[in-house]
């Protein structure tokens, strides 16, 4: 369970930090975050939010009650044996047809749901040495075009009651990021500027931004946002004209 004591950071961008302090947080837009899935993710330690900030991170709490199922490398693997022989390799090789493995009218157990996302996060983070970290053919394409399909464990984890998706298996450098598919549950307490040296080492923030300030510096990152997507509007129009 979560307490309100603990505070976490999201990083963000400029434009969008007026609308998550006053409307408090929603899943919107998705510019990063897909270790474990799309989603709004949250950590503990600043320093890996400010790889997914925008200049902004918002410092938040969890309300008290939030339920988080973690990934931690400890799990009965035996099940992961016996969920392959009742619904096939997909469902434990996160293949293609993953979304279609478990029925609809079928739900894990506690301990099968525990197994199967340690299981999958475990084998992904081998494969990512494997295969690189970016999209490529044949086999590899394979691997990264299935983990397009996580919303349909996300809808596992939902079921059983779970606000997020944490991962404590420290297998990777971000392995402390939280996804949360509630995110209700977590309430804003301040917006800072994020800074970080060149090798971000050293993480720091501002003292909290006041709201009439942090209006303004919104409003002019969605202008300039707005100017950005109008000139590739006219470039992507004026390239249509030269190819015609």
């Amino acid at each position: 369970m979560a307490s309100m004591e603990k505070i976490y950071h999201h990083g963000t961008d400029d434009r969008l930090a007026y609308a998550i302090m006053t409307q408090g947080f929603k899943l919107g837009e998705v510019r990063h975050g897909r270790r474990l899935g799309r989603g709004l993710y949250i950590t503990q330690r600043l320093e890996s939010a400010v790889f997914w900030s925008h200049h902004i991170v918002i410092r938040c709490k969890m309300l008290p009650g939030t339920r988080l199922l973690w990934i931690n490398e400890v799990y009965d693997r035996k099940l992961i044996r016996q969920l392959r022989r009742e619904f096939g390799k997909e469902i434990v090789e996160l293949g293609p047809q993953f979304d279609q493995a478990i029925p609809r009218n079928k739900q894990l157990t506690k301990n099968e749901l525990i197994a199967l996302c340690n299981y999958l996060f475990e084998t992904r983070s081998k494969q990512l040495w494997q295969y690189g970290f970016k999209k490529q053919k044949g086999k590899g394409a394979q691997f990264w075009n299935a983990w397009r399909q996580l919303s349909r464990l996300h809808e596992q984890v939902r079921r059983h009651g779970y606000d997020g998706l944490g991962d404590r298996s420290f297998q990777e450098w971000d392995s402390d990021e939280i996804l949360m598919f509630n995110p209700s549950r977590l309430i804003p307490v301040s917006a800072n500027w994020l800074y970080a040296d060149e090798e971000y080492e050293n993480v720091y923030i501002s003292p909290a931004l006041k709201l009439k300030e942090l209006k303004a510096i919104s409003s002019k990152a969605q202008e300039e946002y707005q100017r950005e997507l109008e000139e590739e509007e006219e470039e992507d129009a004026e390239l249509d004209n030269s190819q015609g």
